[in-house]
């Protein structure tokens, strides 16, 4: 049996967040443990939780890239995903370099597949 991984989903939209967490559970290797709508909401969550992974809008208030600085400096083994409408190279190349393991696009990019892939969980 293959531990249930605790999530933490970052997203100034609420349906976003909604939608996310209804595909994320979906799965039942993984269960949101928080939501959060900045960057600094996020960071506070992360502390409370400790969570696993940790999908993060890469444009809410405060910026992406504070929340993932801050979610990796109160809970360093979480791995951070980044998750957005926009797919421009400063994007990535800023997110990056907060510390994000992997990019997705909103609408194009696979989220289950995503997060397993980052678990280890698939190839």
């Amino acid at each position: 049996m293959v531990a249930t991984m605790r999530v933490l989903i970052a997203d100034d939209n609420d349906l976003v967040r909604s939608a996310l967490r209804e595909l994320i559970e979906s799965d039942e290797r993984f269960r949101v443990v928080a939501l959060a709508d900045s960057a600094d909401t996020a960071v506070v969550e992360a502390r409370k939780t400790q969570p696993d992974l940790a999908v993060v809008d890469v444009r809410m208030p405060g910026g992406g890239p504070k929340a993932v600085r801050g979610i990796l400096e109160v809970s360093a083994g979480t791995r951070v995903l980044a998750c957005s409408a926009y797919d421009d190279a400063f994007s990535r190349d800023e997110m990056a370099a907060s510390g994000v393991v992997a990019y997705l696009v909103k609408g194009r990019d696979d989220v289950i597949v995503a997060l397993q892939r980052v678990c280890g969980l698939i190839d």
